[in-house]
């Protein structure tokens, strides 16, 4: 059971539900079962998630030879994880995009660590000793910090005494020192999220653990060390939240799910760099589009 404070909890039920076709499309593809048809099936029907999808397939970063004018089309173009990143990103573009106050960090940056930590863990999906869905992981990694937009505001009067405690106690974690302060954590608040949204698992179980991924249930814990690791690396690539950035602790014993070793590791990094540069480009795009 999660124990939150109270204005904590006010300030999530403040949050939006998420719309109904987010909500399907989730489901869907936490069907290992699924297939492209009922991704298109569900775009189809909202209208609004069809225009930005063709907007986006048909952005510069894609440089089509022929406009894409359908959804049938559209998809398989784009691949199951952009239009998964599509539909978050218009439903919970609010929260993505809020100011970090409390971690010190400017608009955006947020959405660009999500997108970043979702993009290296599709990569890192196969380095896993146990097979994990590349696309879930993707999703996964969009989602994870989600509930550090609801504890910033929390954040913000106490980010000084933050960082002091930290350079004070030098095995204590940003996570330590949030639940210290506040008496919760991102992570629990991003759990808290999840059930509100009625995400289904393992969304919330990576929101809630990717921090301290041997807590995660047996079922999903490779896939939570997966966005753990994918979460460190976007911070290697200098892409974190502001001041919590590389201030958590690597699980020491991620190899006995992920085998990644430091060659590994820096192709990977040259790479993600690359792919995320042209999905960002790709939804800025499709943001002119739409203006």
């Amino acid at each position: 059971m999660i124990h939150l404070p109270r204005e904590i909890i006010a300030d999530l039920k403040r949050v939006p539900e998420l719309p109904v076709s987010v909500s399907r499309l989730l489901a869907v593809i936490n069907d290992e079962r699924h297939g492209l048809h009922d991704i298109v099936t569900i775009v189809r029907h909202d209208a609004v998630l069809t225009a930005r999808v063709l907007k986006v397939a048909n952005s510069a970063a894609y440089a089509l030879p022929v406009p894409v004018t359908t959804i049938d089309r559209a998809v398989p173009v784009l691949g199951e994880s952009m239009i998964i990143g599509i539909t978050l990103a218009e439903s919970v573009a609010a929260l993505h995009h809020r100011k970090l106050d409390g971690y010190a960090a400017e608009t955006g940056s947020l959405w660009r660590h999500d997108l970043l930590t979702a993009v290296a863990a599709r990569r890192l999906a196969r380095f896993a000793h146990k097979a994990v869905e590349a696309d879930l992981a993707f999703t996964c990694g969009l989602l994870h910090d989600l509930g550090k937009a609801v504890l910033s505001a929390h954040l913000a009067g106490v980010v000084t005494e933050v960082l002091a405690r930290l350079e004070r106690e030098d095995e204590t974690s940003y996570l330590d020192a949030e639940a210290g302060l506040l008496g919760t954590t991102h992570a629990e608040v991003g759990l808290a999220l999840a059930r509100r949204w009625r995400l289904p698992a393992p969304l919330d179980v990576v929101m809630a653990h990717h921090h301290r991924p041997h807590k995660a249930p047996r079922e999903w814990r490779t896939l939570t060390y997966i966005v753990h690791l994918a979460d460190m690396a976007a911070m290697m690539l200098g892409m974190g939240t502001g001041s919590d950035t590389l201030r958590y602790r690597l699980a020491p014993d991620y190899e006995r799910y992920v085998g990644v070793n430091a060659e590994d590791l820096a192709d990977l990094l040259v790479n993600v760099k690359e792919e995320f540069d042209a999905l960002e480009k790709a939804f800025l795009d499709g943001a002119d589009a739409s203006s």
